[in-house]
């Protein structure tokens, strides 16, 4: 018989363990502190865009060395403590996107609803189980960040970790769903890390699908080209790699 931990208890034992075991930097693995200063200083936010998939995304840092280690061990060793470095950068990416695609209306005539919908990719069903927690969500919420959950998986892809740039395509093509939330609305659609850019293109597709204007992304951490060209199966080489 299978027995299935409730997610609040895998999140629980999680943080539990993270304070009796010993601390260590996440980036370089320095004693006793959670993030040292020098990997602390890689994860200064410096705003940028580029265009992927016809649209634009705002990013915070590359992804990559110190960066990714931070990344990994926040989304997959459940050190969620390490929010309060990775949060600052999410917001920055966030905000620069929001004052980019022009915030004029900025409140519904109601005075409550932003006129831009900040909408997630959602977390596979499997990563959700296994985590415990969605970590753009403890972003977000550090971050001060609202979110609209309006997209969700209609069919589970296969983790993304070991796939190039083309099985990425393939595996989360027609994979999402848009609720009616977001018809006739702005979107901007936020993530952790741009890799491919397939999931953000396939979120987009479902958001354009439901009558949604999705207006860019914002993503805390991208992947440099020239690391994203190497991408293969195995991994992407310079960084770990992560899932959504």
């Amino acid at each position: 018989m299978t027995v299935r931990v409730p997610a609040s208890v895998v999140t629980a034992v999680t943080r539990a363990t993270a304070v009796l075991l010993p601390v260590s930097c996440a980036g370089c693995g320095l004693e006793d502190v959670p993030v040292c200063r020098a990997c602390r200083l890689q994860c200064e936010p410096v705003v940028r865009s580029e265009v992927v998939h016809g649209f634009t995304v705002w990013f915070a840092v590359d992804y990559g060395d110190a960066v990714a280690r931070i990344v990994v061990a926040f989304k997959n060793d459940g050190r969620t403590g390490l929010a309060r470095v990775l949060a600052e950068p999410f917001g920055r990416s966030v905000d620069a996107a929001l004052a980019a695609v022009d915030r004029d209306e900025e409140e519904d005539p109601r005075g409550q609803v932003p006129a831009v919908l900040v909408v997630p990719i959602p977390s596979r069903r499997a990563s959700m189980r296994r985590r415990g927690y969605r970590p753009v969500s403890v972003l977000a919420h550090r971050a001060g960040v609202r979110l609209d959950t309006r997209v969700r998986f209609v069919r589970q892809p296969l983790d993304q970790l070991r796939l190039g740039r083309a099985d990425r395509r393939a595996n989360v093509r027609a994979a999402m769903s848009a609720d009616d939330g977001v018809t006739g609305r702005r979107v901007l659609i936020v993530d952790d890390v741009l890799t491919s850019g397939a999931t953000l293109s396939e979120a987009a597709r479902a958001i354009r699908a439901a009558g949604g204007i999705v207006v860019g992304a914002a993503v805390l951490a991208r992947t440099p080209p020239g690391r994203r060209r190497r991408h293969r199966r195995g991994g992407l080489l310079g960084g770990p790699s992560v899932s959504p």
